[in-house]
């Protein structure tokens, strides 16, 4: 059935917050999504939304002990304009992104790394992301943040019958 637009911005709230769930536990990091904006009409665009979730994993981190370190990553979560527009640069239009340390564009995550892959809903690009310490495990990391990415394509592909239509 064709739904209107409020709903189907329900729905891909409610998978956002599943996926960041599972994104999460399974990385014992911090996630990300940015949902891209799905408005039917280019001309009443409404911004894109970022989705947070696991930011109490940092706290368990030696290297955020320090408490200024931990507030500055903390609120810089908390910027999700700029956070998302960041996030829009640095992931590649294909296959995934890595970016350690000095590379990361906020200041408060130079000590960290971020692990980020392209999704695809409802034709325009969304992207999954994973924030942690720079000795985080990138051979398990990368293959998962890469995998969800193409779990959440599928998952939103399904609606084509549904949801997307017009």
């Amino acid at each position: 059935t064709v739904c209107d637009l409020s709903e189907v911005r329900e729905e891909v709230g409610r998978v956002a917050v599943k996926t960041l769930e599972i994104l999460a536990k399974l990385s014992g990091e911090v996630s990300l999504f940015l949902v891209p904006s799905l408005d039917s009409h280019p001309n009443e665009r409404s911004s894109p939304a970022l989705f947070v979730q696991g930011s109490g994993f940092i706290v368990d981190k030696p290297e955020f002990q320090d408490l200024r370190k931990l507030k500055s990553i903390l609120e810089a979560l908390e910027e999700k304009t700029g956070l998302s527009r960041w996030l829009k640069r640095q992931t590649p239009e294909a296959g995934f992104g890595v970016s350690i340390g000095e590379e990361n564009e906020p200041p408060a995550f130079k000590s960290c790394s971020v692990v980020s892959a392209q999704c695809v809903i409802n034709g325009q690009a969304g992207i999954l992301a994973v924030i942690g310490p720079c000795r985080m495990k990138y051979s398990y990391t990368i293959p998962l943040v890469v995998r969800m990415s193409q779990v959440v394509s599928r998952i939103f592909d399904s609606w084509r019958e549904g949801y997307w239509a017009s």
